[in-house]
């Protein structure tokens, strides 16, 4: 009986003993897991900062994009009132016709900076952001991007064609010399009227849609990296 009561003191003993070790092994995971969370939160808060600061940067680049094809389109407008109305046309300066020119012709390219994003998701970095929709919109920007961009390259790559040659029309021949030069002359040139109606009507429009697209998916996804500062 001596022997069996020493030996269930013993198992309570070493089972005793068994519990505080694997308590105190579940504390530490605890406190490891605590530690790595806090660590892996404050990372992630540091490259929400990062890609907010390149992200604002971009937003207000765009808009001076779009403000810039704005002024285009509207130039563009302007044009073909002009085209339609025999009275605007025949009362057309100089000045007015080629300032109208000068801002039709404007075309820019939106080309962010994107060293910062770019670096997080080449690098794995990403995936320490707790917000799978911000992953998902984060990852599609060069897409979007480049859909943007695909009317302001159409006009660049097409100008060459169809703008070009009718400024020609501008120079004013005599004896096989040129003694001047009227801007007016080209609003009578069809390739002219037809290339500010297909390029920077048309395509112009399209492309000012999807940059205004772009603009709104920026500046939501600004809002969720805002939302996940604060958490």
């Amino acid at each position: 009986m001596l022997a069996e009561n020493k030996f269930s003191k013993y198992m309570l003993y070493a089972i005793g003993e068994i519990m505080l070790v694997v308590i105190g092994i579940l504390i530490a995971l605890q406190i490891n897991n605590w530690n790595t969370n806090r660590k892996n939160s404050q990372f992630e808060q540091s490259i929400l900062v990062d890609i907010e600061l390149e992200l604002s940067s971009n937003i207000e680049r765009l808009k001076k994009v779009i403000d810039k094809h704005e002024q285009s389109h509207n130039a563009t407008k302007e044009f073909i009132r002009i085209f339609e109305d025999s009275i605007k046309l025949s009362e057309a300066t100089e000045s007015i016709v080629n300032e109208l020119f000068i801002s039709m012709d404007y075309n820019e390219t939106y080309d962010p900076t994107s060293g910062i994003l770019e670096s997080i998701i080449s690098s794995g970095q990403i995936n320490y952001l707790k917000n799978k929709e911000l992953k998902y919109l984060l990852a599609s920007i060069d897409d979007l991007t480049e859909d943007a961009n695909e009317s302001t390259k159409a006009i660049e790559a097409q100008r060459p064609f169809l703008l070009y040659p009718s400024i020609t029309k501008s120079w004013i021949v005599e004896d096989e010399k040129i003694v001047g030069f009227s801007r007016k002359r080209i609003l009578h040139d069809p390739q002219f009227r037809m290339a500010t109606y297909a390029l920077y009507y048309n395509f112009r429009q399209q492309g000012l849609k999807e940059e205004k697209e772009l603009l709104e998916t920026l500046n939501y996804i600004k809002s969720i990296i805002e939302q996940e500062k604060t958490q």
